[in-house]
C-alpha cells in the first residue's frame, strides 16, 4: 500500500528531493554538458555543414554573378570603344573630304579663272582681228585677179587666209591667170570665189620657155606632169630644141585640151 509523501518524515522528504536534484542534474550534463566536453564538436560540425555548403553555393553564386556583371561591362565597354573609334573614323574620313573638297575647289576657281582669262583673251584676239579683217565684197563688185593680193582675196565671201594664200600661190605657179574660172582648180576653194574675180583684157601673163627651162621649173608649172617634163627635156637632150606645139602633138602624153590650157603659158 502507498504511502502518501505528507507522510514522510522530514528527512525522508528532504533525502528524497536532494535525490531527485541530483537526477535532474546529472540528466542536464548527460545532455548538454557531456556532449560538450566529449563529442560535441563531431555533433556540431554535422549540423553546421548544409549550413556551410549553402553558404558555399551562396559565395558560388555571387561569384558568379559578379563575374558575370563584369564581363557584361567589359563587353558594354568594348562596344562603346569600337563606336566611339567608328565615330572618330568617320568624323576623320568627313574631316579629310572636307579638306580635299577645299583644295579641289580652291584648284577649280584657279582653273575657272584661268579659263575666263582666256577665254577673254581669245574675245580680245578675235575682237582685235575682226577690226583688222577686210570688208567683205559688196554684191557686185570684183577684184582683178591678178593684181590682187591676199589682203584683197579676203574680202572674198567664204575665203579666209589660207584660201587667199593658195590663189596667190596658184597664180604664181600658172604665172597668172588668164580666165576667172580657173580659181576652181584649187582644191577646196568655195565654187562660187570665181564670181568676184576678174581678167584684165590687156593682161599677159608670164610665158614659160619649154627649151630653156630647167626640168623643177617645167614640173612646177599646174599644167605639166611629171611624164610630161620627162618627155620634154629628152626630146630636148636627144633630138634637139622644140620649134613648136606641133613637136609635141606626136606623143600621147599631150593631148589637144593640153595644148588649149598650156599655149597661153608656154613659148619655144
Amino acid at each position: 500500500m502507498k504511502m502518501p509523501f505528507s507522510s514522510l518524515s522530514r528527512e525522508t522528504r528532504i533525502g528524497l528531493i536532494m535525490l531527485l536534484v541530483l537526477l535532474l542534474l546529472f540528466a542536464a550534463i548527460k545532455l548538454w554538458l557531456f556532449p560538450l566536453l566529449t563529442g560535441g564538436d563531431h555533433s556540431a560540425t554535422a549540423v553546421n555543414r548544409p549550413d556551410d555548403a549553402a553558404l558555399r553555393e551562396v559565395r558560388n553564386f555571387e561569384q558568379r554573378r559578379r563575374t558575370d556583371s563584369l564581363r557584361y561591362v567589359q563587353a558594354r565597354q568594348a562596344q562603346w570603344d569600337e563606336w566611339q573609334h567608328e565615330k572618330a573614323e568617320r568624323q576623320r574620313a568627313r574631316e579629310q573630304r572636307e579638306a580635299e573638297y577645299q583644295a579641289n575647289r580652291i584648284r577649280w576657281d584657279a582653273e575657272k579663272a584661268e579659263r575666263a582669262a582666256r577665254r577673254a583673251e581669245r574675245e580680245a584676239r578675235y575682237d582685235s582681228l575682226r577690226r583688222l579683217r577686210p570688208q567683205k565684197l559688196a554684191q557686185g563688185a570684183h577684184l582683178d585677179a591678178n593684181s590682187a593680193d591676199t589682203a584683197d582675196f579676203q574680202r572674198i565671201p567664204g575665203v579666209g587666209t589660207a584660201y587667199a594664200r593658195a590663189i596667190v600661190g596658184y597664180r604664181e605657179r600658172l604665172g597668172g591667170f588668164v580666165n576667172a574660172r580657173q580659181l576652181t582648180e584649187i582644191n577646196g576653194l568655195p565654187y562660187d570665189a570665181a564670181n568676184w574675180v576678174r581678167v584684165a583684157p590687156q593682161f599677159a601673163p608670164r610665158r614659160l620657155n619649154l627649151n630653156r627651162a630647167t626640168f623643177k621649173a617645167l614640173v612646177r608649172h599646174p599644167y605639166l606632169n611629171y611624164e610630161q617634163v620627162k618627155f620634154i627635156v629628152n626630146r630636148r637632150n636627144k633630138i634637139g630644141p622644140l620649134r613648136g606645139w606641133d613637136d609635141l602633138r606626136g606623143c600621147p602624153l599631150f593631148t589637144e585640151r593640153d595644148h588649149d590650157r598650156l599655149a597661153p603659158y608656154v613659148s619655144f
